[in-house]
């Protein structure tokens, strides 16, 4: 190895240590700073894509914080954490075949909540408590 090329990867570690807020670097101390699961962000983006309007999601979810300022989320991370647990999934044991099987899921799910009356009225809108889930998610990530 020559010295410059060991320089240059300290100038890269200094530019990386400068561009990382320092609390971050220690992300299992600070909530929300946490390391990055690239699963989570699939498994998001796969429960956002069954929204068929996101644009009315987005009101949805609007309506629903506004209606209950007691349902706040730090983050969407958290969020879908939260969401792939109430199906029953491990969020940090997420593959291809469940994040790919996630659209099934959260189906049946909607419909289990309707059965078992696990419903929130928002508006006029009477909806699982998964799908509103699922619009305070696509607002989130967003």
């Amino acid at each position: 190895m020559t010295g410059s090329s060991h320089l240059g990867g300290r100038r890269r570690l200094m530019k990386l240590s400068f561009s990382v807020p320092a609390v971050c670097l220690f992300g299992g101390l600070v909530p929300g700073c946490g390391w990055i699961n690239p699963e989570i962000d699939d498994a998001a983006e796969r429960m956002i894509g069954t929204l068929n309007y996101p644009e009315r999601a987005r009101q949805i979810a609007e309506q629903f914080l506004r209606q209950y300022p007691d349902q706040q989320f730090d983050s969407y991370q958290s969020l879908t954490r939260s969401l792939l647990q109430s199906l029953g999934l491990d969020p940090e044991e997420l593959g291809a075949h469940t994040i790919h099987a996630l659209p099934d899921l959260l189906g049946e799910h909607v419909r289990s909540d309707f059965v078992e009356e696990n419903v929130v009225t928002v508006r006029t809108w009477m909806l699982s408590r998964t799908e509103v889930l699922l619009c305070v998610l696509l607002t989130l990530y967003l």
